[in-house]
């Protein structure tokens, strides 16, 4: 007796919190095969063992709720310094079991969605209706006035003799798109937690700023050195880590096979030279390397090229036209969310469920 009241067994309190950690160790086993399940490439993916993992996860949340009501309950029976000091060890089995439950929903709902196999287009043109539609407009107008603020007033003469374009901006929510289309690409083939984007002929960098939200890492290629040295100012910052601006002529650059996404907007004046880039970069890409060109000219030559049309201004190297309408298929059964590699680390909150979390994020449906 203490203070008057009987103390718990303390033999049936570890016995429950054993249980506790033992219904979290076959539910962490379940959702690590879901996992492992969704990091391969959407065309080698088991469904039928997937949609299994799934059940056997759904299955572990009534015993697992059950068990750490016991367990609480408990723990609640026990003196103030016993109770205070496993309450606060953030690996003892009532504090994983409680994150888990509490990110329980969103996770099912994600994996159910993955299960169901729907499809999500990978260009979404907006309707002029649409409020979005002049949501969107609004903001083009504001990014291109910001990104010509930020660029030097006068192309330099070196870029001018390159035959370099002045610094011409695509509109930010349509890059936005392309660019996600592109991520989903990665996702389908197993590669968005690491794919790098290529902007070629980046100018004053704010389209490799916005690809440093999307992509594992962007670069942007620019001869122009007033362009260089703004890109370099806007990407040098804390929150674009993974961003950087390499000074270099695009026609000499040999890094392609480096990318995993290249953007190329116009960046050369003149046809043939034009034309000879898209060559090189066609020829120095790795096989399945997605190529982001919003302009008639690169399309109508994709099949000179020997590049294959994906979706909307993405097209893919080095693969040949049946694998790459399978790979846009398999892409359309992603997600349409878009998670930031900042959100692919340690998901600290998501208890056992932590991996699949991170595994429904790398095929966005998950934020």
């Amino acid at each position: 007796m203490v203070g008057g009241q009987a103390m718990p067994n303390p033999h049936r309190t570890d016995r429950r919190s054993r249980r506790l950690a033992a219904l979290l160790d076959e539910l962490a086993v379940a959702a690590g095969q879901a996992a492992a399940i969704l990091g391969a490439p959407v065309a080698r993916r088991d469904g039928a063992a997937l949609a299994g993992a799934a059940m056997r996860i759904e299955a572990l949340k009534l015993p697992l709720g059950a068990a750490l009501r016991r367990a609480e309950a408990a723990g609640a029976a026990r003196n103030a310094w016993a109770a205070s000091r496993r309450a606060g060890a953030a690996d003892a089995p009532e504090a994983v079991a409680r994150l888990t439950l509490r990110r329980w929903g969103e996770t099912m709902a994600a994996l159910r969605a993955v299960c169901a196999g729907a499809r999500t287009p990978l260009a979404v043109e907006t309707d002029p209706a649409d409020p979005r539609h002049a949501q969107g407009r609004v903001i083009d107008e504001a990014y291109n006035a910001l990104h010509f603020a930020l660029r030097a007033e006068v192309q330099a003469d070196p870029a001018v003799a390159a035959g370099a374009f002045p610094d011409v901006p695509l509109g930010a929510s349509l890059f936005a798109g392309h660019a996600h289309a592109a991520w989903r690409i990665m996702a389908a083939l197993g590669r968005s937690g690491s794919a790098r984007l290529l902007d070629v002929g980046a100018g004053a960098g704010s389209k490799v700023a916005i690809a440093a939200r999307i992509f594992a890492g962007a670069d942007g290629l620019e001869i122009d050195p007033g362009y260089a040295a703004a890109a370099r100012r806007l990407l040098g910052g804390r929150l674009l880590g993974n961003a950087r601006c390499i000074k270099a002529d695009a026609l000499r650059f040999d890094g392609y096979h480096r990318y995993d996404v290249i953007y190329l907007y116009l960046p050369i004046r003149d046809r043939q030279r034009m034309e000879a880039l898209e060559e090189r970069i066609v020829a120095a890409a790795r096989p399945a390397t997605v190529l982001i060109a919003p302009y008639a000219g690169f399309h109508a030559r994709a099949a000179e090229l020997g590049v294959q049309p994906l979706a909307g201004a993405l097209a893919v190297t080095g693969i040949p036209a049946a694998e790459a309408a399978a790979l846009a298929r398999d892409a359309e059964r992603t997600g349409p969310l878009l998670p930031g590699p900042e959100r692919l680390g340690e998901d600290r909150g998501g208890g056992v469920l932590a991996p699949l979390r991170r595994a429904l994020r790398l095929n966005g449906f998950l934020e």
